[in-house]
């Protein structure tokens, strides 16, 4: 019975065709209808215009780019946000990479590099999984290995800590309110958290008993 109950459907948007790509984060620019699609494997970001048609927008490990997780369209200020980590399974890994982490931006129009910010510290692990990017132009960034949220200012010269380690066990999916009062958490291990950006209060959202929120990997706000 549960097998045959339908609760949702899908159709093919696009096709990638590349069975090496392993696709991760997706990002959408409403300016130029286009769609943005991140590849772990391949250290790499396609871009797919309104037509179908899939190019490389940043090649595989320009700029020093790692496995490519989420990524978000800041369409006021035309730019592509990533995070990136460095793991053993992605195409060309060296050693010298081992436990390299950090935040890319690109030029949504040249795809020239912006902005880049490396965790300097490697020890304990960190695994930067999913980014995104507040109406003032703040950058949140998700990191599932110290369970920590970092973020970085707008004009900011470095990631700072936003959510230390130990509030969220392994934060994953982010997003913001439109005004960008509120940042929602996803974590790993079964819930949503809302933080107030502001005071960086953290708070547990309460979720219906018949609801299973483990392994929640994106968030995205819809209609409030």
């Amino acid at each position: 019975a549960l097998r045959s109950r339908r609760i949702g459907s899908s159709e093919v948007a696009w096709t990638i065709h590349d069975r090496l790509f392993v696709p991760e984060g997706i990002a959408y620019d409403p300016a130029t209808r286009a769609f943005f699609v991140s590849s772990q494997f391949k250290r790499k970001i396609v871009r797919i215009d309104s037509s179908g048609a899939v190019q490389d927008f940043v090649t595989s490990g320009r700029d020093g780019l790692w496995m490519v997780f989420g990524i978000a369209v800041d369409p006021t200020r035309r730019l592509l946000w990533a995070v990136s980590t460095a793991e053993p399974v992605m195409e060309r890994y060296s050693m010298v990479d081992e436990n390299a982490t950090g935040v890319f931006a690109f030029d949504i129009q040249t795809g020239a590099l912006s902005h880049k910010y490396v965790l300097p510290d490697r020890s304990p692990a960190h695994r930067f999984d999913d980014i995104t990017v507040s109406a003032n132009g703040r950058v949140f960034a998700s990191d599932g290995g110290s369970g920590m949220v970092y973020t970085v200012a707008p004009g900011g010269k470095s990631l700072e800590v936003f959510v230390p380690a130990g509030t969220i066990q392994g934060p994953n999916g982010l997003v913001t309110t439109p005004d960008g009062r509120w940042l929602y958490v996803s974590d790993y291990a079964g819930f949503i958290f809302r933080v107030d950006t502001a005071t960086k209060a953290v708070i547990r959202l309460l979720a219906p008993p018949d609801v299973a929120l483990y392994g929640i990997d994106g968030l995205a706000l819809y209609k409030g």
